[in-house]
């Protein structure tokens, strides 16, 4: 884990160093730098949009969640059932009964797996979409108003004073662009 980190902070830092060698110079001999960045994790859950996913996903998982527990109640039910009956019904009966009991466990275990699953893809999708669109913002932003670099908060920024995060900037020009 340690190594990890400090294989990271080195990227970072050397990355760091390659950018900047590669920024033009001022007259003055100074770099001639305009920086901000982004905390693309708030803009997508601040904005309209982000917060209008998370409501529909939420409400396709509370939806999944109440299937997920009928069905946990029928089984249970069904259990409870083959306990009762097992010592009157035949060998033959109380067999075809535990199997019917797996087949519907497999079938409700394969439902809440699939389920989890599609509720994951869905969530990505969105947020990739939402993200693709925040992204486009900044990239405008950062061409209207002339910076040289806009770093995302989240891929390694260690230290930045607020008085060059664009975040709250780029979650109005987005939800002012979704409105039009």
């Amino acid at each position: 884990m340690g190594r990890f980190v400090k294989s990271r902070c080195l990227a970072l830092v050397l990355g760091t160093i390659f950018v900047f060698s590669l920024l033009p110079l001022s007259a003055g001999g100074e770099p001639n730098l305009k920086l901000g960045y982004v905390n693309l994790q708030k803009a997508l859950s601040l904005s309209i949009a982000g917060k209008s996913a998370a409501d529909k996903l939420k409400e396709d998982r509370d939806s999944v969640l109440v299937e997920i527990k009928e069905k946990e109640e029928e089984l249970k039910l069904m259990q409870e059932q083959l306990s009762k009956q097992a010592s009157v019904l035949t060998e033959d009966a109380l067999k075809e009964k535990r199997e019917e009991f797996r087949k519907k466990m497999k079938d409700y275990e394969r439902f809440r797996t699939d389920s989890v699953q599609e509720w994951e893809r869905r969530k990505k999708e969105l947020e990739e979409k939402i993200l693709i669109e925040l992204v486009k913002v900044v990239q405008g932003l950062g061409e209207e108003k002339g910076f040289s670099i806009i770093f995302a908060r989240e891929q390694g920024i260690l230290y930045a004073s607020d008085s060059v995060d664009l975040t709250d900037e780029i979650i109005e020009r987005y939800d002012a662009k979704q409105q039009q």
